[in-house]
C-alpha cells in the first residue's frame, strides 16, 4: 500500500516541492479519521484542489522551460486528474455520511498513479538532460 510519506519521498526526487500538497493530504486523512465537521473537510478538499491545480501549472511551466517531449500527454493527465478530483469533491459534498477517509484514500491513489506514470518520467528526463542543480527548483 502507498502511504503519504513514501509517496512524498518518491516525489521529492523530482526536484519539485510537493510538501504543501502532502501536508494537505495528511490534514484530510486526519480530518476524516477524527470525524471532523463536514464543512472543515470540504474546505480542505477545496484548498487541495486549488493547490494541486497551481502545482500542475508550475510543473507545466517546467515542461516548457526544458522542452519536455512528453509534455502533451503529461498535461492531459493533469486535466484528467483535476476532473477526477472535482468529481471526488462533488461526491463528498453529496455524501450523507462521513466518507472523508475514503476520499483521502482515493486521492492518494490518484496521486500515486500520476507520480508513478508521469512524474517519475519527467524526473528521469531532467536527470538525463540537465544536472541536478539546473532543475532542482522550489515551486
Amino acid at each position: 500500500m502507498v502511504t503519504i510519506d513514501r509517496l512524498h519521498t518518491k516525489m521529492s526526487h523530482t526536484g519539485i516541492d510537493t510538501s504543501e500538497l502532502f501536508q494537505m493530504m495528511v490534514m484530510l486523512q486526519n480530518a476524516g479519521a477524527s470525524f471532523s465537521d463536514k464543512n472543515d473537510i470540504v474546505k480542505i478538499l477545496g484548498q487541495l484542489i486549488r493547490k494541486t491545480h497551481l502545482q500542475f501549472i508550475r510543473e507545466e511551466n517546467l515542461f516548457e522551460q526544458f522542452a519536455y517531449p512528453e509534455a502533451a500527454r503529461h498535461k492531459e493527465d493533469h486535466r484528467s486528474f483535476i476532473q477526477e478530483m472535482d468529481m471526488l469533491y462533488l461526491d463528498f459534498i453529496g455524501c450523507k455520511t462521513s466518507c472523508a477517509l475514503n476520499i483521502a484514500d482515493q486521492l492518494l491513489c490518484l496521486i500515486a498513479d500520476h507520480a508513478l506514470r508521469f512524474d517519475s518520467g519527467f524526473a528521469s528526463f531532467l536527470e538525463h538532460k540537465h544536472s541536478a542543480t539546473e532543475y532542482a527548483v522550489e515551486l
